[in-house]
């Protein structure tokens, strides 16, 4: 297994999302260090584990990228806000069942089942 001190510059690099996530869950993407080989300013994929109950209440802030979430296991609403005012809500409960939102919508959370979530947001480079 390639380690983290090694050059960003490697062609391959494994880890485990459990120990090289961030605090907020966050694997890859522009909020690491350039020399980390998980930098990256085109993409960030996030390995999420939420527990039953547990809620985002506060509306993301990023609406500057499109965002794919991949339910792996458990039950999860998601609840949209669109850009003209208007939300929708979208539950996923089976492995495999996805939601894309694109730039200018954000959104909130609530776990109904102990759940594993992958997102992909692109860009990642902040604006």
């Amino acid at each position: 297994m390639q380690k983290r001190s090694e050059e960003k510059e490697a062609l391959i690099y494994s880890g485990n999302v459990l120990v090289d996530r961030d605090h907020k869950q966050w694997l890859m993407g522009c909020f690491r260090s350039p020399d980390d080989p998980l930098y990256d300013d085109a993409v960030e994929v996030k390995w999420a584990t939420y527990s039953k109950g547990e809620t985002r209440k506060q509306i993301t802030e990023i609406e500057h990228c499109s965002t794919l979430s991949i339910l792996l296991e458990g039950a999860i609403k998601i609840t949209f806000y669109l850009p003209d005012g208007s939300k929708r809500e979208t539950s996923l409960g089976k492995s495999g069942e996805f939601v894309l939102s694109r730039p200018g919508v954000r959104h909130t959370w609530e776990a109904y089942e102990d759940c594993v979530i992958i997102a992909v947001r692109w860009p990642s480079k902040r604006k």
